[in-house]
C-alpha cells in the first residue's frame, strides 16, 4: 500500500510542479515525506519535508510553515533527535503565536514540555506544561485536557511533588472516565499506583494497579501499557510481602513483552521480577534477573531500567556482604537517580549506602548520611525507607555508645512498619526478607530500651 501511495504522490507532484501549483507541490511534499518515513526512508522524508518548508516560506503560506514545523518537530522526536525536535517545535509555536492559533500553540507547548521532560529539565517541562494546560482548558476539548493534565503530573512526580501529581492524575483520569477512554483511564491508574508504592501506601497501589491490569484485559490490549501494569501489579505485591503471588503477575508480564518484542519493558519486567527474589530473601536468584534486566535495558540504552538493574544489584551486594563494591557504587548511583527525576530511588540507593558502611562500621559517615537519607524519605512520604533510616541510625547509635539515644528511631521503626502492615493488602509486609529482622530487633531493642 505504501508503495503504491508513494507512486500516487509523486504523480501528483509531478502534475503539479508542471502547473505550476507550489501551494500543491507543499502539500504533496509533506504527504510524501510521512509514506517515506513510514517506509523507513528517513533520508528522503527529511529532504520531503525540507523541500516542503522552503516552498511555504517562498510563497508565504504561515498556516502552511506552522504545519510543517510541527511535522517536523513530530518526525524528529519520534526518531530520537530531541535537539532538533525542540528546534522545530519552538519554530512552529512563534509562527501559531502570530497566527494567533491557540489549538496548534497549545499543541507545540505540550511537545516542548515533553522534550524537556525527556531531557530530565523538569522545571523547564513544567513552565511549558503549564502554558499549554491552561490554552487547552479554555479550548475546553477534554482529551488535549486530559493529555496535559497527565504530563503535568509527570513533571511533578519528577520534582518530588508527589501530592500535587496524584491530584492531577485524578483529574485526568476523570477526564478520561466522561469521555469513556478506558485506556487512558488504565494509564492513569497506574500511574498513580507508582507513586502510592514509592510511598508504602501498598493498599491504595494495589487498587489502583488491579484497576489498570483489569482495564487492559477488558480492552485486550498487549502493549508496552500492558506490560508496565502487569509488571507493576507483581512488584507492588512483593512490595507488600506477597512475592509468590507477584511473581507470576510479573512472568506473565514477562511473556507479553516477548511476544511484542520490546526491550525496554521487558527490562523493567526482568527488574520487578528481581525484586520479587530480593524480598523473599532469595539474592542469588535476584542478582541473576537484575543481571538479565541490565543486559536487556543495554540494548536499546534505557537509561532508567538500567540504573534501577544497577541499583538492584547493589542493593544485592549489601546484602551478601559484598560491602566495598556497594559503596563504590550507590553513592553515584543515588546521584543518577536524582537527574532522572526518581526520587525514590535516589534516596534507596542513599539508604543502601548508609547500609554498607554500617556494615563495614563506618559510622562517622553513616551517620550524615542518613540523616540526609531520612529528612528526603519524610519530605517525600517514603514510609519504608524512613523505617529502614531509623533503624539504621539506631544501629549506629547503639554501635558508639548512646543506647539511649536509639531508643526513640526503635520506636520509629515498630510505629510505621505496624502501620503499614495493618493497612489493606498488606497483612504480610513484616515478612519480607528486608524488613522482618528490623522490625523484630526493633521490638526487642525499644521495648528493653523503654
Amino acid at each position: 500500500m505504501c508503495i503504491r501511495d508513494r507512486r500516487n504522490y509523486q504523480e501528483s507532484l509531478a502534475i503539479k510542479k508542471t502547473i505550476g501549483d507550489k501551494r500543491g507541490i507543499a502539500a504533496s511534499l509533506d504527504e510524501m515525506a510521512q509514506v517515506q518515513n513510514t517506509m523507513g526512508n528517513l533520508a528522503a522524508a527529511q529532504a520531503s519535508y525540507n523541500e516542503s518548508l522552503a516552498t511555504r516560506r517562498e510563497i508565504g503560506d504561515k498556516d502552511g510553515v506552522g504545519n510543517t514545523l510541527i511535522d517536523m518537530g513530530t518526525f524528529y522526536h519520534d526518531h530520537g533527535k530531541r535537539d532538533q525536535a525542540l528546534k522545530f517545535f519552538n519554530d512552529a509555536l512563534q509562527v501559531e503565536r502570530d497566527l494567533g492559533n491557540e489549538a496548534y500553540q497549545a499543541l507545540c507547548l505540550n511537545s516542548i514540555g515533553g522534550l524537556h521532560l525527556d531531557n530530565g529539565e523538569y522545571q523547564d517541562a513544567l513552565t511549558y506544561l503549564e502554558q499549554a494546560y491552561d490554552l487547552r482548558q479554555k479550548l475546553n476539548v477534554p482529551e488535549d485536557t486530559a493529555e496535559s493534565l497527565h504530563n503535568l503530573a509527570e513533571a511533578n512526580a519528577k520534582l518530588g511533588q508527589y501530592d500535587t501529581a496524584l491530584s492531577q492524575y485524578l483529574k485526568a483520569i476523570e477526564i478520561r472516565r466522561g469521555m469513556s477512554d478506558q485506556h487512558g483511564m488504565a494509564v492513569e491508574s497506574e500511574s498513580m499506583a507508582e507513586i502510592f508504592a514509592a510511598q508504602g501506601r501498598y493498599g491504595a497501589a494495589l487498587e489502583a494497579m488491579q484497576e489498570s491490569v483489569k482495564i487492559f484485559q477488558e480492552i485486550k490490549e498487549r502493549t508496552t501499557f500492558t506490560v508496565e501494569a502487569m509488571a507493576g501489579l507483581g512488584g507492588i505485591l512483593a512490595e507488600a510481602g506477597r512475592g509468590d503471588e507477584g511473581q507470576k503477575n510479573v512472568e506473565d508480564a514477562l511473556n507479553i513483552a516477548h511476544e511484542i518484542k520490546d526491550d525496554a519493558v521487558a527490562s523493567l519486567a526482568l527488574n520487578w521480577l528481581g525484586d520479587t527474589y530480593f524480598y523473599k530473601g532469595d539474592y542469588a536468584a535476584a542478582r541473576q534477573q537484575y543481571e538479565r534486566a541490565l543486559q536487556t535495558a543495554s540494548h536499546d540504552a534505557n537509561r532508567e531500567q538500567i540504573l534501577l538493574s544497577k541499583a538492584g544489584l547493589a542493593r544485592v551486594d549489601v546484602k551478601q556482604g559484598r560491602q566495598q563494591a556497594a559503596i563504590s557504587s550507590l553513592r553515584k548511583l543515588s546521584q543518577d537517580a536524582d537527574s532522572l527525576g526518581l526520587h525514590s530511588l535516589s534516596v534507596e540507593c542513599s539508604v543502601y549506602l548508609a547500609e554498607a558502611m554500617v556494615a563495614s562500621r563506618d559510622f562517622k559517615h553513616a551517620l550524615p548520611e542518613l540523616d540526609r537519607a531520612l529528612a528526603r524519605a519524610e519530605k517525600l512520604g517514603l514510609r519504608v525507607l524512613e523505617a529502614k533510616a531509623h533503624y539504621l541510625i539506631a544501629s549506629c547509635l547503639m554501635q558508639t555508645g548512646s543506647a539511649k539515644e536509639a531508643t526513640p528511631h526503635y520506636r520509629e521503626v515498630v510505629r510505621t512498619l505496624e502501620a503499614i502492615s495493618k493497612e489493606d493488602g498488606s497483612a504480610r509486609l513484616l515478612e519480607r526478607a528486608d524488613l522482618q529482622p528490623i522490625y523484630r530487633d526493633s521490638m526487642k531493642l525499644f521495648q528493653g530500651g523503654t
